[in-house]
């Protein structure tokens, strides 16, 4: 009898021993269930698959919430100033503590020492945030890259495409990543207007008024919803044929479009042709003024911008057309616009069969890094001799080595480039230039990569019978010839449509 009884009252405190285990291993599976999702999310680097925790037997390892697409994170964390984050660092302290009171396996989780500083936290990004910032965005600097085309589906002209190749065209613009603006949100920020520009800009411009470009080009634009300029001459408006008319230029215009001036009869400013002062003076007005009152009047919007008839001018040329009102003013110099461009200097890239739009992309990236401006002759005017000064100013001079610079003149012949006072390059011509176009090519050293950029410009050397034009004394208190809004001044002698 008394051994039974012995024996009961063993099992009997057995039991007891037995429950109140099972009791204490529930409170570990719960809080140990706490900690490995915890610190699975806060501590593993974003950059390596979650490892496989330790484990208490027993006690389940939660499934992995953590997307793989996330950034890749190749620092050491940082600590978080946020008071939800000390929050959760202070219960991961908390549960480290007690598990680590109940199990025999003390290497399961490793945190340092809970001290007044909490320790580091790892919280992953939100899966839908701001893009990554493209380079340009990252160093502070824009690039507007603006595009000429002329004419559509016309096979055989040097300056057509096909309207299926301009429509790949823009749609490539977007795939790399530019942001088609008009021409007018470029020249507000060129003219302290406004901040607000992408740091990639692409702006499209048309030139001279052909009819096809409202059934070929216009469709297209208009179905990408993108806004564009179209550059008319006035003596081409309404003359019937392939000519734009203005009924044309007003549907457009309220579907993306906005109006430049082309000039009156698309003839080169340059070419004074035997004029006196007076008549030539007169001429240049009727090309800018009178023509941009023209437009205005009959499309009742401001007519803001200008283009040069084959992008011929020279310092003369410039002073009339901004003495005429106009706040932008666009060359043919194939070079990319920056932060830096002047308004009334604007390059443009212009496609044609010689020089495609692959072409164009590519040389404005090669020239986005090395920034020039002050060019001497300006870019993409007649020079006023046969051997000019050539000179250049590098306006982001503290990127580049510009003791390595050098000056290439037609892709054929190095100049030595003098470094001067204000970041001036500059080089001295042996020998008269012959009439016709020339480029300058400006290469430095990088000095963040040492790679080599470049950037170039061009001018043109005129024949002798042009190079008569010579430019006056400004009038006293303006720095623009006087003109005369005369709309009896004399036409230009030739018209080309």
């Amino acid at each position: 009898m008394y051994n039974f009884k012995s024996t009961f009252l063993v099992f009997i405190a057995f039991s007891l021993l037995v429950s109140s285990c099972r009791k204490s291993e529930t409170v570990v599976s719960t809080e140990s269930t706490s900690l490995v999702s915890v610190t699975n999310t806060a501590i593993t680097p974003l950059n390596e698959s979650p490892a496989t925790p330790a484990t208490i037997p027993g006690i389940p390892i939660p499934e992995q919430s953590s997307p793989s697409s996330l950034p890749v994170v190749n620092e050491p964390p940082a600590v978080v100033s946020n008071t939800a984050h000390l929050v959760h660092s202070t219960v991961i302290s908390s549960n480290v503590t007690h598990i680590s009171a109940l199990t025999s396996t003390p290497t399961l989780v490793s945190v340092p020492a809970q001290t007044n500083t909490p320790p580091p936290v790892v919280v992953a990004p939100p899966l839908v945030g701001p893009p990554v910032p493209s380079p340009s965005v990252a160093s502070g600097k824009k690039s507007i890259l603006v595009l000429c085309y002329h004419r559509f589906d016309q096979p055989g002209n040097m300056y057509s495409i096909s309207s299926e190749a301009f429509r790949s065209q823009m749609l490539a613009l977007k795939e790399k990543g530019y942001t088609v603006i008009p021409m007018s949100k470029a020249i507000d920020f060129w003219n302290k207007k406004s901040t607000d520009l992408p740091a990639k800009s692409a702006v499209i411009t048309i030139d001279d008024g052909f009819k096809h470009v409202h059934k070929r080009a216009y469709p297209i634009l208009k179905e990408l919803n993108y806004p564009w300029v179209f550059y008319v001459y006035t003596d081409f408006i309404n003359t019937g044929g392939d000519s734009i008319t203005w009924e044309e230029l007003k549907e457009m215009q309220q579907n993306g479009m906005e109006i430049g001036c082309h000039s009156k009869s698309h003839s080169l400013m340059t070419q004074r042709k035997g004029k006196s002062e007076e008549n030539y003076n007169a001429w240049l007005d009727q090309e800018t003024a009178v023509a941009k009152k023209l437009i205005e009047d009959n499309l009742g919007v401001p007519c803001r911008t200008f283009a040069y008839p084959y992008g011929g001018h020279n310092a003369y040329v410039r002073k009339m057309t901004e003495a005429a009102g106009f706040e932008g003013i666009c060359t043919v110099a194939g070079v990319i616009n920056t932060e830096a461009t002047d308004p009334h200097n604007i390059n443009r890239y212009v496609i044609t069969r010689d020089f495609s739009f692959e072409s164009a992309l590519r040389s404005a990236t090669e020239n986005q890094s090395l920034v020039l401006a002050e060019h001497s002759p300006t870019s993409g005017t007649f020079a006023e001799s046969a051997r000019p000064a050539l000179s250049v100013r590098v306006t982001n001079a503290d990127e580049f080595d510009l003791n390595s610079a050098t000056m290439t003149l037609d892709k054929k012949k190095t100049l030595p480039a003098k470094l001067t006072q204000g970041n001036l390059l500059t080089t001295t011509l042996e020998a008269d230039l012959t009439p016709g176009v020339h480029r300058i090519v400006v290469r430095a050293k990088d000095r963040g990569t040492g790679r080599t950029r470049e950037a170039g410009w061009f001018f043109t050397i005129p024949s002798v019978a042009t190079q008569n034009i010579k430019l006056p004394p400004s009038p006293t208190g303006t720095n623009s010839p006087s003109i005369n809004h005369s709309t009896n001044a004399p036409t230009s002698p030739t018209k080309n449509p």
